[in-house]
């Protein structure tokens, strides 16, 4: 029996409704920025001149890391809003490059403020402990940056998590403080008010999203399957309950239950389709200390939180060809839009690509053959790029695999970044267009 399609935004209403948030934290930042100079604290009385304006620069400055902080904690709670209108990956890198607009905020805070004062008069002492309490705000906004950009080469994922999460409620939960009764500009009505109004909206908003997970979390759905599809893949099977819905393409955050594995999040993308069954099916590459433990009795419930994601031909207008491009294990998403494809009366014409190293990492054999079958046009090329006589999808290549292309087609690729990198830059010089070559990049 099919399950659900989830209904994605069209272009047109993902790109006002991007306009409208973009509008909306712009109004914030707009609005904010006067307040140091309509409400000066107490602190600017003695000062005058170039002073006086550096300490009132530096406090817009601290008031813009403080809206950007209420952002960044609304890009950090997978939002389902969010991740509707710019999928759940772009959401963790607009999540990224928020917080070095943040620290450069802090750090133009941080030095416009003490300038005027002289480095001989940096506040130290119990009695300017708002004062510190910015400074650790500040100091730990960078050391976290700074793990996070190098944590791939130093700190496994679950480890950092464990540390990222509750140093962000922290800062969180500190800023507010140090606003409060580091100057008397908050004296005021008007700036405590809205300070008041914005930490509630969001808190409002975390709290709503964390009891929506935490109960998602705590409600177990039904294993059926897993089982080792190959020596690197394992494929896991899931009924959801019937209210379920996703689009091809998408992925779901996962929590196994067990005494043999733990029960940390992942994601991993959704291999079968709303058309094809009304079970959920995973394939997943044995590739890390978590996924190397998965095993017929690694676990006996699982949570599943989702879906996630704008990486499907859904999310588009309907268009008359598919490029569908995959490296190992990113066919996943690919199978999922194939499934749903070869269910539909009207078909675009699609062409699959699917990159491995060797022939004994091929999957999916029987599947691929039915779809080839089922959708009338379905082009498909396996290459091998480890193999004596093995193929790079470079771009003669592709120029032979890619007759006709006339810049009107969607060219969908998942895989390793410098395979994605390498395809899409290939794509362009070929007479695709920018905006017509989606991806999805989802490393942990």
């Amino acid at each position: 029996m099919p399950m659900n399609l989830l209904p994605l935004y069209s272009p047109r209403k993902r790109i006002l409704l991007k306009l409208f948030l973009t509008a909306v934290l712009l109004l914030l930042l707009a609005g904010a920025a006067p307040v140091p100079f309509i409400w000066e604290s107490t602190t600017l009385w003695y000062k005058t001149g170039l002073d006086k304006t550096l300490l009132q620069a530096g406090k817009v400055f601290g008031i813009f890391a403080a809206i950007l902080l209420a952002l960044q904690i609304l890009l950090a709670s997978r939002q389902p809003l969010l991740d509707r209108l710019f999928g759940l990956d772009r959401v963790y890198t607009l999540h990224q490059i928020n917080a070095y607009m943040i620290i450069t905020c802090g750090l133009l805070h941080f030095g416009m403020v003490i300038l005027p004062e002289g480095w001989s008069n940096l506040p130290i002492g119990w009695k300017f402990w708002p004062e510190l309490i910015g400074a650790g705000v500040l100091a730990s906004l960078c050391g976290s940056a700074l793990i996070a950009t190098f944590r791939p080469r130093i700190l496994p994922y679950h480890l950092w998590r464990a540390l990222h999460r509750p140093l962000g409620y922290l800062v969180a939960l500190a800023l507010p403080v140090h606003i409060l009764f580091v100057s008397g500009t908050l004296d005021h009505t008007v700036p405590r008010y809205a300070l008041f109004i914005l930490a509630s909206a969001v808190t409002l908003c975390i709290v709503i999203r964390k009891t929506q997970i935490i109960l998602l979390k705590k409600r177990y759905w039904h294993l059926n399957l897993l089982t080792a599809e190959t020596e690197e893949i394992v494929r896991l099977e899931v009924t959801p309950p019937s209210s379920f819905a996703y689009a091809p393409g998408q992925f779901a955050v996962i929590q196994l239950h067990g005494d043999s594995i733990s029960s940390e999040p992942h994601p991993f993308t959704i291999a079968s389709a709303p058309a094809s069954g009304d079970c959920l099916q995973f394939f997943i590459k044995k590739c890390g200390d978590w996924t190397s433990e998965l095993s017929p009795e690694a676990a006996e419930h699982i949570s599943v939180e989702g879906p996630y994601g704008l990486f499907s031909y859904k999310a588009r207008q309907k268009i008359d060809r598919l490029i569908l491009i995959a490296g190992g294990i990113g066919i996943t998403p690919i199978l999922s839009m194939l499934r749903q494809i070869a269910a539909e009366p009207i078909q675009p014409r699609v062409t699959l690509l699917w990159s491995l190293r060797y022939r004994h990492q091929l999957f999916l054999q029987d599947e691929l053959a039915l779809l080839e079958r089922e959708i009338a046009s379905l082009d498909i090329t396996i290459v091998y790029t480890g193999e004596k006589d093995g193929d790079r999808l470079t771009r003669e290549r592709l120029h032979d695999l890619l007759p006709g292309l006339n810049g009107s087609e969607h060219a969908y690729i998942c895989g390793p970044p410098p395979m994605m990198n390498s395809v899409k830059r290939d794509l362009l010089l070929l007479g695709v267009a920018r905006r017509h070559i989606f991806f999805e990049e989802f490393a942990l």
